[in-house]
């Protein structure tokens, strides 16, 4: 089905997109396909506090909403006044369309309450969000990347999918810091760690971490230990347990620093987690483990990657608990570091 919008007559659309890293990641080329089709419109994004750095200083955005979902929890009176509030500021804004690429009742629900007249969702929507909206586009089903998910609903609106751009914008002041942190030169070999994540079962396990990283740094690479301010402490004991000691940043970047020093890297050794879509993004080379999540949806996105999975017939099982992990358990410390040494003699000789 093409649907065709009197283009001179949109001034502004909102893209609802609120979490997690990767999703917003997933997202950025539609943004960036989006501004295309509607040219000389206003583009804004709803996001979750704390995940505005990632989008700020985007070229095709005007305008970034944030809202603290956190509160809902810790303080449910100060969370509806602070849901209100975002209301009023997302209908005094005036949106004449509204796309809902987070799919669940909570975002439909917003899509509903922003007063917009066209609100669109995905054809593979859940928790009875389609109901708040007005045309449902792209792919029925959830067995296609977030990517080309997002990308589908180009093609419903008629519009075409020439090339695919994630829009990150760092400064040189946050490059100059992450050089700066990593002691960076350009001769030396840089593997970063995320042994860190969400669910458990899409953790590979820190003794497997610590095995590889005292591997590698025989080898003569240098070991970076990423993780957010909550994984500190443990970056600090996986460090002192590996024979040389790594370089730690988890804790002392933001959002965009990431970003930055994900760029100055060589290779990316992750769970199944954010900052291995933000690789992707930037173009970093990753090894990416997988246990219960499926790699054809949520994978690293683009060429040059490669994926471990577990040989074990009961995966992907999305199952955020478990009390066997065969499928990380399969999957062996000399497997990853003869991947590792692969594709570092294939990207940087």
């Amino acid at each position: 089905m093409i649907l065709i919008f009197i283009v001179n007559k949109v001034q502004r659309i909102l893209i609802i997109k609120p979490s997690s890293i990767g999703d917003i990641v997933h997202t950025l080329p539609f943004l960036r396909t989006i501004n295309r089709l509607y040219p000389g419109a206003e583009f804004y994004w709803l996001v979750n506090r704390g995940f505005e750095k990632i989008l700020e200083g985007n070229p095709y955005l005007d305008g970034i909403i944030s809202f603290d979902r956190a509160l809902w929890r810790d303080n449910p009176i100060k969370g509806i006044q602070s849901f209100i509030r975002m209301v009023r500021t997302i209908r005094s804004i005036g949106f004449n369309i509204v796309f809902d690429l987070q799919g669940l009742f909570r975002s439909g629900m917003i899509s509903l309450l922003s007063g917009s007249k066209e609100r669109i969702g995905l054809r593979y929507s859940r928790e009875l969000s389609s109901i708040f909206y007005t045309k449902r586009l792209g792919y029925p089903e959830n067995n296609n990347h977030a990517v080309s998910r997002n990308l589908s609903l180009i093609k419903d609106l008629g519009g075409s999918v020439e090339e695919i751009e994630f829009p990150i914008i760092v400064t040189e002041k946050e490059k100059d810091r992450m050089r700066s942190l990593l002691g960076f030169n350009k001769e030396d070999t840089y593997i970063a760690f995320n042994p860190f994540g969400g669910w458990q079962t899409k953790r590979w396990g820190f003794d497997r971490y610590i095995k590889l990283g005292n591997l590698l740094h025989k080898e003569g690479y240098k070991v970076v230990l990423l993780g957010g301010p909550k994984d500190r402490e443990k970056a600090e004991m996986i460090a002192s347990r590996m024979e040389k000691e790594p370089i730690i940043t988890a804790g002392k970047t933001d959002l965009k620093e990431l970003v930055a020093l994900l760029k100055y890297v060589d290779l990316l050794v992750t769970n199944d987690t954010g900052p291995m879509h933000i690789a992707a993004a930037v173009g970093t080379p990753i090894i990416a483990i997988f246990g219960p999540t499926d790699p054809r949806r949520t994978g690293p996105y683009g060429e040059g990657h490669t994926v471990i999975t577990g040989d074990v017939d009961c995966r992907p099982c999305f199952k955020k608990r478990c009390e066997e992990m065969r499928c990380m358990d399969s999957i062996d410390v000399g497997e990853v570091l003869m991947s590792a040494k692969r594709m570092i003699n294939l990207y940087k000789g």
